[in-house]
This record gives structure tokens, C-alpha cells and sequence, in this order.
């Protein structure tokens, strides 16, 4: 039987694998709530088009992006995802031309699925181990 965190894992799931992994943007659209929100300990963004735009700005920057759940788990539609994020800096990221070198940093995010849609985000990333890989610290 699917439970309603079952279906929620899923959502974020397929968020994840189409919208990053296979580069399909029409994920956003199909899985993300128009009133959407996006937090990390130093932005807040808005709108399914700015995720759009966080996935593209990847993307730019790590054409080999990859993002692997390790773990993840439901309560009360919000689900928890630890992913590692792999991938080779080929192109400008956080202002500086692509380095050539490899990453794979950890991260967690908790979504908030309302009406079969992610509504909210809040993500954390080891941000200085990211910069520290790429040479950028």
C-alpha cells in the first residue's frame, strides 16, 4: 500500500532523478507548487522558475552533475533526503571560470509536499568543502 510519505518520497525523488540528473526541467513543472519556496542558510528564493534557474546554473557549471540519494525518509509530508552531489567544475560557478576538478560533497534537504507537489525546500550543503575541492577557498 502507498502511504501519503511514500508518495511524498517519490515526488522528491523524481524531482531529483528527471529535474537534475536527466537535466528535464519539465520536472519542475510537473511536481513543484507554484507558490514554491527555496531557503539555505544565505538565500531564500521564490517560484518554480528560480529553482529552474538553480538547476540550469548547476548544470553550467558541472555538466557531469550528478546527485545520489544516500537516505531518505517521510513524516507528516515532509521528507528528508542526505544526497551526495558528484560532478567535475567545467564551467563558472559562484563567479569563478571552471577549474576542471571533481567534487562530491553531502548535503540534506527537507521538502514539504502539499497536494501531490513540493511546496517548500530547505537545503543545507557542506558549502566549504565544496569551495575547498574546486580550489576556490
Amino acid at each position: 500500500m502507498i502511504t501519503a510519505n511514500t508518495k511524498a518520497q517519490d515526488i522528491v525523488r523524481e524531482l531529483i532523478e528527471r529535474g537534475i540528473n536527466q537535466n528535464d526541467l519539465s520536472a519542475v513543472d510537473d511536481l513543484v507548487h507554484p507558490d514554491y519556496r527555496y531557503r539555505t542558510p544565505t538565500e531564500s528564493l521564490q517560484g518554480p522558475e528560480q529553482l529552474k534557474t538553480i538547476f540550469t546554473g548547476y548544470r553550467e557549471a558541472f555538466p557531469d552533475l550528478e546527485v545520489i540519494i544516500d537516505q531518505q525518509f517521510a513524516e507528516g509530508g515532509k521528507v528528508c533526503t542526505r544526497l551526495t552531489l558528484c560532478g567535475t567544475h567545467l564551467g563558472a560557478f559562484q563567479g569563478e571560470p571552471g577549474t576542471g576538478r571533481r567534487m562530491e560533497v553531502q548535503g540534506v534537504v527537507i521538502s514539504r509536499v502539499v497536494d501531490e507537489r513540493i511546496m517548500e525546500e530547505w537545503e543545507l550543503m557542506d558549502e566549504l568543502a565544496l569551495v575547498s575541492q574546486l580550489g576556490l577557498t
